[in-house]
């Protein structure tokens, strides 16, 4: 009854009732989390299936860095249909909250027909990238200054993220969006022009949103503390900052048709100081930053005998009391209004991101990475980065590709977190290359012969490690036969094969550890949870 409603809620509580039942019956463990999962993958199927059927419009977001990309996950799961640019590689986080990704990687002077017209039939564009000498990347390009023009004139919203730095110095006074700009550097002049070239846009409702400093989990003071920052003081010396979780809501209140009432009443184009409500002094910022991963703090140096870069010291060179009252009136309120609030909140965020889950849990003994021809090397050997191809099965279902891609993602961060260079990317050994691009986030799964040719082209050299590494309990046909396979079909690779989920080689594990202590303790995690 509850999947001929084809709808979540009565799936939950069918979920909620079957699993009461099941814990008041003698086989409640093994049964109840068998069926509960059955049931929690229909749920998340139909949910999945329902966002895609509710998506209230289309958004461009043009640049999906650390800030475009958490704005592009947020508006995706808001229910707009998102197409993000990038010039690296395609990232799994955004893939799995909805984002397509276009790569921009410089192979062509035009944008693609698919970028234009998304940004043409978009009621929302974001764009995120900073100017270069030849002005704003996305205007200086004809046709994409077209097509902004177009969706700006029949009424899309265009946001666009600049800097605070276009104030210029202020020597430490207040600073409303009415204080005129006054840019110092070349960086800061490049900024107000092209905020001056999106303003050229025939645009009915243009944001113009400017940022100070940006933090958030891996970014900002908590991670140069871990890396061991010096603290600059200057006396007088004011800092402005903001979490990117607050740049998120603003741009989610922006986009909602009744988020911002009357912005736009004095004109199509509207200026936002985003940032929090404490200024402070870089130092006071580092030291609390240290304290936070119980560090001792190291002793502050003056600015004038500081060895600085010179982007460095013209941070330093300019004082600035940002007032965010507009931004307050917009939103309401922050979610961290202070770094008091927002570092602990990125250090909290750093931390889950990087506990150990599944696989990390599998990983523990030192040595776990066997080649097929049956060398034993060491998980942390070698300061080259490491290809990992995280390996299922594979099916025809997107569902499985999108959970093997976010598994790899975690286990990417892991391993990132504790220094060592590795690249994870979820590959199958079948089936999945077959799944509609449009089904896994636009970016197409992959197998395993496509993969290493992949990786291979991207090499262009020999001598390259790359691990295959099984999310299987071997041995197995894939195990046996489709992976010595696909290595051996890769000469100009070095790829070695990594022991299964369940091991039986006391070589790897040694006598007694064969992995399967390790998977019984998470299954059991799992049932004492029911």
């Amino acid at each position: 009854d509850a999947l001929s409603a084809r709808s979540p809620q009565p799936l939950c509580e069918a979920m909620a009732s079957l699993r009461q039942r099941f814990l008041d019956g003698p086989v409640r463990p093994l049964v109840g989390l068998l069926l509960l999962g059955g049931t929690a993958c229909v749920v998340r199927s139909v949910v999945k299936r329902a966002a895609r059927q509710k998506k209230t419009g289309k958004a461009v977001v043009l640049g999906l860095g650390y800030c475009g990309g958490a704005v592009a996950r947020q508006l995706a799961l808001g229910g707009l249909e998102v197409l993000g640019t990038t010039r690296g590689q395609p990232n799994a986080e955004d893939a799995r909250a909805g984002v397509r990704t276009l790569v921009m990687d410089g192979s062509s002077e035009t944008a693609s027909a698919e970028l234009l017209q998304a940004i043409r039939e978009a009621s929302v564009v974001v764009a995120t990238a900073p100017p270069g000498e030849a002005g704003d990347p996305f205007l200086t390009d004809a046709a994409l200054a077209e097509a902004l023009a177009a969706a700006g004139s029949s009424g899309a919203l265009l946001i666009y993220l600049s800097s605070v730095g276009v104030y210029g110095d202020q020597q430490g006074h207040l600073v409303t969006e009415a204080t005129p700009p006054a840019p110092r550097t070349a960086r800061a002049k490049r900024r107000l022009s092209a905020e001056e070239a999106w303003r050229a846009l025939p645009a009915k409702r243009l944001a113009i949103v400017r940022l100070p400093g940006i933090y958030g989990a891996f970014r900002g003071p908590v991670a140069k503390a871990s890396e061991g920052n010096a603290r600059i003081v200057k006396e007088g010396h004011l800092f402005s900052r903001i979490h990117v979780d607050d740049i998120v809501r603003l741009c989610q209140v922006l986009v909602d048709p009744h988020g911002a009432p009357g912005l736009f009443d004095s004109g199509p184009a509207a200026v936002i100081n985003c940032c929090d409500s404490d200024p402070a002094p870089q130092h006071e910022v580092s030291a609390f930053a240290y304290e936070l991963l119980g560090r001792p703090v190291p002793p502050a140096i003056p600015f004038d005998s500081a060895e600085l870069s010179a982007m460095q010291k013209s941070f330093y060179e300019e004082s600035r009391h940002m007032v965010n009252s507009k931004l307050i009136e917009i939103v309401g309120e922050l979610n961290y209004p202070s770094y008091h609030t927002g570092l602990p909140a990125s250090l909290e965020e750093e931390r889950r991101l990087s506990r150990p889950g599944v696989l990390q849990r599998l990983l523990a003994p030192a040595a776990f990475l066997a080649s097929a021809g049956g060398r034993i090397i060491s998980a942390c050997a070698g300061e080259k980065p490491v290809r990992i191809a995280l390996v299922d099965n594979g099916s025809l279902k997107a569902e499985a590709t999108l959970s093997l891609r976010r598994l790899a993602a975690d286990l990417e961060a892991s391993l990132r977190s504790q220094g060592r260079n590795f690249r994870v990317e979820a590959v199958s050994a079948r089936f999945a290359e077959r799944i509609p691009a449009r089904e896994v986030g636009g970016v197409p799964a992959e197998i395993l012969p496509g993969w290493l040719k992949r990786v291979s082209a991207e090499r262009r050299r020999r001598g390259n490690r790359v691990l295959m590494l099984p999310l299987l309990i071997g041995p197995s046909n894939t195990l046996t036969k489709t992976m010595p396979d696909a290595a051996l079909a890769s000469p100009d690779l070095d790829v070695e094969i990594c022991p299964t989920l369940v091991c039986l080689c006391p070589v790897l594990y040694g006598a007694g550890k064969t992995g399967a202590e390790v998977v019984a303790d998470m299954l059991a995690d799992g049932l004492t949870a029911l």
